[in-house]
């Protein structure tokens, strides 16, 4: 199963509005409706072991719900092939703390957002107060 297909599927949009947690889905089903949306598949050169996907899975799903990301941000942020050079050293951590470390080492702090974004409107303002 692709991952960029799970995570454009409709099983994806439903996790990100909170609707999936009040169905009662098991594995196969929910690989079997991804199956249906986008038909079997067996491509792919790299292949991940099932503990590494299900790690990725729970990761990115964690993230979507604990910063109100949706699956597709989430992804963009971060590509499983990426993920799989962090399985190692950060699949015993909580995943707030590996969530943070990635956002860290990608400069992309939530917290630091907002600071940037106002240091660059101020820079912005300032530049057309002296053109």
């Amino acid at each position: 199963m692709s991952l960029i297909r799970s995570m454009n599927s409709s099983v994806a949009g439903r996790m990100d509005k909170g609707f999936f947690l009040f169905e009662a889905s098991s594995n196969v089903s929910v690989i079997s409706e991804i199956e249906e949306e986008f038909g079997k598949t067996n491509y792919g050169k790299v292949k991940f072991s099932e503990n590494e996907m299900y790690w990725r899975g729970y990761l990115y799903r964690y993230w979507g719900y604990t910063y109100g990301k949706t699956s597709k941000q989430v992804y963009r942020i971060i590509k499983p092939t990426e993920l799989r050079t962090l399985f190692f050293p950060y699949h015993s951590l909580d995943c707030s703390a590996t969530i943070e470390r990635i956002l860290e080492a990608k400069e992309q702090d939530e917290e630091g957002f907002i600071e940037k974004g106002v240091a660059i409107l101020r820079r912005l303002i300032n530049q057309r107060k002296i053109s």
